[in-house]
């Protein structure tokens, strides 16, 4: 049986830290499980980051008691673009709503405002399952709902469809 990492691009830099991730805040693993798998990492470069990000969704996860499910991609499409918008995973603990959560680990900060689009694509194709948020895990950072108008949003991703098809048929 195949798993739905099997199509997931090989080129991803973060895909072992974020399936040790998903394994940590699903409790498939323990943190100090968490920690050997990091520390295992073969590639030098990717061991240092590796870390960096580690540490700070361990320090964000605290003492929370999450309760995690994984949540299936969904296509967001327009003027014949789709891009498949894969939430890491639906994350709620006690006294908080559920959100769909995408995992961020790269070493530069995130903004609220670089996170909106991302945030828009995971309202728009995830809404269902709960409020879109993005946790920037070097950070400690837990980004949720977007802030700017729900309109001015699907106005600059539509806007950025349009132009992306446009240049790619004429390439």
């Amino acid at each position: 049986m195949s798993s739905p990492r099997d199509d997931y691009p090989r080129m991803d830099y973060w895909l072992g830290l974020r399936d040790a991730s998903v394994a940590l805040l699903t409790n498939r693993t323990s943190p100090r499980e968490f920690q050997a798998t990091i520390r295992a990492t073969s590639d030098p470069k990717k061991l240092s980051n590796y870390s960096a990000a580690a540490d700070g969704l361990q320090k964000w996860l605290g003492r929370k008691k999450l309760t995690a499910r994984s949540v299936s991609s969904q296509i967001w499409s327009f003027a014949e673009l789709e891009v498949a918008v894969a939430p890491d995973l639906v994350l709620s603990w006690p006294g908080a709503q559920a959100f769909v959560v995408k995992l961020y680990f790269s070493a530069e900060p995130l903004s609220k405002y670089k996170a909106n689009p991302m945030l828009r694509l995971l309202e728009q194709t995830h809404g269902s399952h709960g409020t879109a948020a993005i946790l920037d895990a070097q950070q400690c950072r837990f980004f949720n709902g977007p802030t700017l108008r729900p309109l001015d949003l699907d106005i600059l991703l539509e806007t950025e469809a349009a132009s992306f098809v446009q240049i790619w048929n004429r390439v």
